[in-house]
């Protein structure tokens, strides 16, 4: 499509460059512009700009996230056409852990063999059904995160914020998680890790529930959080062992 845009716009200058000669000549404007055209098509397509590649690739990397792929198969992946532009700084467990699929998994599916493959700029099909949805943070920006299938909490809540992270099947007040997660035969304990949720009693009515995000070598944990610093805002905070009234962690 850039090379035909931009073959008509070479053909619409030559018009206008020429028009003015080819009518002092005695020539009908259709002489000219199919002169023109014969011309244009002999000198072949005009090479694109950068503003046209660059319009160009934006485009074929829409419609490849809503179409099909390309796969040698033929067919369409079953997420029916998502992709993760890989950012800077961006590992493939960092991806796998935004989109809850596994790294091995998403290695298959791209045809990868090993995580190093994983660079900046490369376009990962990631298997499943639901894009990323985002939530406003507190201080302004917002938080991107792979919405789960399980809807059934207030929005604005601590509880909602975790169960958009997590598939939670129970309901009730954050405090009250932990041990349904156990009878529900959920795995839990008292030692952090990523994609786990934390479960406290920093609400004294309530409780408290939060995504960890991540665990750093000084044995502190970050979590992102809902209605914790503002209602309805997701903020992420560092927590130190010991410093707050845990309950324990929701594997």
């Amino acid at each position: 499509m850039v090379l035909f845009f931009g073959l008509l716009r070479r053909v619409l200058a030559l018009v206008c460059a020429g028009a003015t000669i080819g009518l002092t000549a005695g020539l009908a404007p259709q002489t000219v512009a199919r002169q023109h055209l014969e011309r244009a098509q002999l000198q072949g397509p005009p090479t694109p700009t950068l503003t046209e590649l660059a319009i160009s690739e934006e485009v074929a990397r829409q419609h490849s996230r809503t179409g099909p792929l390309g796969l040698t198969n033929g067919t369409e992946p079953p997420s029916g056409g998502l992709v993760h532009v890989v950012a800077s700084g961006e590992t493939l467990e960092a991806v796998a852990l935004d989109y809850r699929v596994g790294q091995q998994d998403l290695l298959d599916f791209n045809g990868l063999r090993r995580a190093a493959q994983v660079k900046a700029g490369l376009p990962l099909r990631v298997p499943g059904d639901r894009p990323l949805s985002a939530a406003r943070r507190a201080g302004g920006g917002s938080i991107s995160y792979r919405a789960s299938s399980d809807d059934h909490f207030p929005w604005g809540w601590c509880t909602w914020y975790v169960a958009q992270r997590r598939d939670v099947p129970w309901s009730g007040d954050a405090r009250t998680w932990f041990a349904s997660a156990q009878a529900a035969g959920w795995r839990t304990g008292q030692t952090p890790a990523p994609g786990a949720m934390m479960v406290t009693n920093e609400s004294y009515w309530y409780g408290h529930v939060a995504y960890v995000e991540r665990v750093d070598g000084d044995g502190s944990w970050v979590v992102s959080e809902m209605n914790y610093q503002m209602w309805g805002a997701v903020d992420l905070r560092t927590v130190l062992p010991g410093k707050v009234p845990l309950i324990g962690f929701i594997y």
